[in-house]
């Protein structure tokens, strides 16, 4: 996907630039007003690497791609260009007052941009080139040597390091829920504020599903908002510590939720299963980390989920489903065979004990 002129920007995201900009100048005003350092705004990028974003860019805003900023992260040793990077927005960028430049980026560019992140969001299932925008008082090299810590996460499964997506906001908006406040601390560091396109969390219509390359007007663009407040949550463990943010089982699975997920919605959605018939954000999220509790991952995941939402008798507590003495004797044998059989599917071995329970 390529990012393009648009001589009509969406009001939609004029409006949230609109909402940016005005929360920049009364952040910029408080700050100086306690004699704070300057307020800085950063697009945060997938990466610089064939990002459908950077063309335009290095074609309007020479000085602002020549000034970008890359995560030195190990992951990304030799091919800086493939990892998450800062791009600070020019000085005046709030006001753009009687500057055409400043003011193509905030009445058309930005709109675009914003835009098409949106209509990414919708489509649920693919990386998005532009992740978010920050406010912080620091350089873009603070920020990134942060995040540096931060991309190298211990997995609570096993205890190894794992590359963790801070930069996706389908990562953080699924784990930002169930982290503590020192952990959200941790995890924005000197950034202030972190902006991004709401993702969608909810069930998949046919319609949506089959036209998900069409820009979306039934749901508005809104603004997701992460920031911290340490009030009465202690203090941040010591500095070598805070890139390390100790995830728990649980938080570490909501984190890593998003694909499982849509997938089981697009399945439904696939079936022609109504949006109001299929399991709601809060319900999903609830039957995924139920799933995960199990050690089901991937396409056992996935059937677990699905069964278990159509098995149990609707408008029930669904989750209770397998708690039955004959569930729970079900899902303990079907657990066992997947111990034994690794490549066995969940939704073929309930399907071959139903099968077998009709012909007895």
């Amino acid at each position: 996907m390529t990012f393009v002129d648009n001589l009509a920007p969406d009001p939609r995201c004029v409006a949230l630039v609109r909402q940016l900009r005005s929360a920049f100048k009364a952040s910029a005003q408080v700050q100086a007003a306690v004699g704070g350092r300057p307020l800085r705004a950063y697009v945060v990028l997938e990466n610089w690497h064939a990002n459908a974003l950077t063309a335009a860019v290095e074609e309007r805003y020479p000085d602002v791609a020549e000034e970008r900023v890359a995560v030195p992260d190990r992951h990304f040793e030799h091919r800086e260009d493939d990892a998450p990077c800062l791009l600070q927005l020019p000085q005046g960028w709030a006001d753009a007052s009687g500057d055409p430049t400043l003011a193509r980026l905030v009445g058309n560019d930005l709109p675009e941009w914003l835009a098409q992140a949106w209509l990414q969001a919708e489509q649920r299932q693919i990386r998005q080139p532009l992740c978010g925008i920050l406010f912080s008082e620091s350089i873009a090299v603070a920020i990134a040597a942060h995040w540096a810590d931060l991309g190298d996460q211990l997995s609570p499964v096993d205890g190894s390091a794992r590359l963790f997506r801070y930069q996706d906001p389908r990562v953080m908006q699924r784990a930002w829920p169930v982290l503590s406040a020192v952990q959200r601390q941790q995890w924005l560091g000197p950034v202030r504020r972190w902006w991004a396109i709401e993702q969608p969390w909810r069930p998949w219509s046919l319609t949506d599903l089959t036209q998900q390359d069409i820009l979306p007007t039934a749901r508005e663009p809104e603004w997701f908002q992460a920031f911290a407040s340490l009030d009465g949550a202690g203090a941040l463990p010591p500095s070598s510590a805070v890139g390390r943010l100790r995830f728990d089982l649980a938080q570490w699975q909501a984190a890593h939720s998003t694909p499982s997920g849509h997938r089981i919605w697009a399945r439904f959605a696939g079936e022609d299963v109504p949006a109001d018939r299929q399991p709601d954000g809060a319900a999903m999220s609830r039957l995924l980390a139920q799933g995960q509790r199990l050690g089901l991952s991937d396409d056992n995941l996935e059937d677990f989920v699905d069964i278990t939402w159509r098995a149990a008798a609707p408008g029930g507590y669904r989750e209770a489903f397998w708690q039955s003495s004959r569930g729970a004797e079900l899902l303990a044998r079907i657990l066992e065979l997947l111990r034994g059989q690794p490549d066995a599917r969940f939704g073929t071995l309930y399907a071959e004990a139903q099968f077998a329970k009709q012909e007895r």
